[in-house]
Parts: structure tokens; C-alpha cells; sequence
């Protein structure tokens, strides 16, 4: 039995019994989607955690002054970007893999 029905067969009377039985399909309903609803939250908060701290490690690995990326050869700066790029890619496609 449900927590909601539960709980309604507490505060509810004996003769609400058939208003019960009425509601009782409702109230099952009602906690199974909040319960979908806490577990698709969960994913959320662990994708958005995860893009936060790629675009972290992202700003920490370009936020370096101009003077220190001259000291690198083009390509190896482009292949950094080229890999940061896949890496946000996978993780957008992995994203909308759940639907989000």
C-alpha cells in the first residue's frame, strides 16, 4: 500500500471508507510520479554536476593569460580545443540519450 493511502486510511472515518476507495488508485498514482519525478531530478543534478566541471576544467585549461598559449605551437592548442570539443559532444549526446 502506497504512503498516501496509508496515511488517508489513518485520518479518514470508517463510513469514508468507499471515498477512500475512490482515491486510493490517485494517491497510488500521485506518489509513483513523485517518485519518477525525484529520480529523474537525481539524473539531472548528476548531468549538470558533470557539464559543470567539464566547463571548469575547460576554463582552467584556457583561462591562462595570452603570453603562456604563445609559448605552445598552434596545433597543439587546436588539438586541446579539438579534444575539448569531443569531449562536450559525447557529453551532450549522452545527455540526450536521457531524454533531457
Amino acid at each position: 500500500m502506497s504512503v498516501l493511502a496509508a496515511l488517508w486510511t489513518r485520518l479518514a472515518h470508517p463510513d469514508n471508507y468507499a471515498q477512500y476507495n475512490s482515491h486510493k488508485d490517485f494517491l497510488t498514482d500521485l506518489e509513483n510520479f513523485y517518485k519518477r519525478a525525484r529520480d529523474v531530478m537525481q539524473v539531472t543534478m548528476v548531468s549538470l554536476n558533470r557539464v559543470e566541471s567539464e566547463l571548469e576544467e575547460l576554463c582552467a585549461e584556457y583561462a591562462t593569460p595570452a603570453l603562456i598559449l604563445s609559448e605552445y605551437p598552434l596545433e597543439v592548442i587546436l588539438d586541446m580545443m579539438q579534444r575539448n570539443i569531443h569531449s562536450f559532444e559525447n557529453g551532450r549526446k549522452s545527455m540526450d540519450s536521457l531524454g533531457m
